[in-house]
């Protein structure tokens, strides 16, 4: 009897042990999760604005100039297209002009003709119509040189307006070249909000490790995998190698899931730390030398 006692009386209190435990557990998982989340809450409260103001609005405002330079070539090739039409009619009927004048040429040489035949009648009318007619054939020779000048200032007007319409459209071909091109502002705004994406899931992929929710957290993941593979064949040369090293982290965390999530959880934070850090930036050839280290450029990071 007094050897079954002390064990009767110590069961209860190694089942309060074992539930305070629990609880303590419970509680902490509660308290780092609540933490989380505030963290998170005011990484996006106060970094999306940030990230908004310094590349979103410029982006917009590119995107505006290049609207403003489509509007504004829509409307030159429609004055252009206004003007040609005038040109056009202006042409039609300075050519219905010359074929009046042609057609009145041919009648004076018929009336000549006929002079010609009355002219051994009577010499004195012969003279006076030749005179009338020499008149006449000089005011229309009059009209033909003024039609011939018209014509050649018409040319020259659309010669002048083919070369504005075609350095207007250079001039749009180089301002798309620009949006497009990897060096410029748009292009380094799109490479840092790829990394900010890739840093959102793996601080969100982090956070399903904790909760043991293995398969959200591998989608995250292999999602921010993805995005940075993508991201690697769009950077510069001196880039490409951080890139490969966190891309292998990443890929060491896939390969651990879902048998070895705490390994791939370090994986995972060894990455987001690499990715923290930054990716390096060119050193200038007439200041770099041997000694020196490659610095990181400043992203916006997003803690766990």
């Amino acid at each position: 009897m007094s050897n079954e006692t002390p064990q009767l009386q110590a069961s209860p209190e190694s089942s309060q042990r074992m539930t305070a435990g629990s609880c303590l557990g419970i509680m902490l998982r509660v308290i780092m999760a609540t933490v989380l989340g505030i963290i998170l809450a005011l990484v996006i409260f106060y970094g999306v604005p940030a990230l908004y103001q310094r590349y979103i609005v410029p982006f917009e405002t590119s995107l505006a100039r290049l609207e403003d330079a489509q509007a504004r070539q829509a409307d030159e090739n429609q004055r252009t297209s206004n003007r040609l039409e005038d040109f056009q009619d202006r042409l039609n009927e300075l050519e219905l002009q010359n074929d009046d004048s042609k057609q009145a040429l041919d009648e004076l040489q018929s009336q000549l003709e006929n002079l010609e035949s009355l002219e051994r009648s009577s010499d004195q009318t012969l003279e006076e119509i030749q005179a009338n007619l020499n008149e006449r054939i000089q005011g229309v020779a009059q009209s033909v040189d003024q039609l011939t000048q018209a014509l050649e200032a018409l040319e020259e007007d659309l010669a002048d307006t083919e070369t504005a319409l075609s350095q207007t459209n250079e001039d749009i071909q180089q301002l798309n070249q620009s949006m497009l091109a990897e060096d410029t502002p748009v292009a380094t705004l799109r490479r840092e909000l790829r990394l900010v994406m890739a840093m959102e899931l793996m601080t969100r992929s982090r956070i399903f490790l904790v909760q043991n929710n293995l398969g959200l957290a591998q989608n995250d993941i292999q999602a921010a995998h993805n995005l940075l593979a993508d991201l690697q064949t769009r950077v510069p040369k001196y880039q490409v190698d951080a890139l490969q090293t966190i891309l292998e982290s990443l890929e060491a965390a896939l390969e651990n899931l879902p048998e070895r999530p705490i390994l791939a959880a370090e994986n995972t934070e060894i990455a987001w730390q690499l990715l923290q850090q930054g990716l390096p930036d060119e050193l200038p050839l007439s200041t770099a030398s041997p000694s020196e280290s490659t610095t990181a450029t400043p992203t916006p990071t997003s803690s766990p």
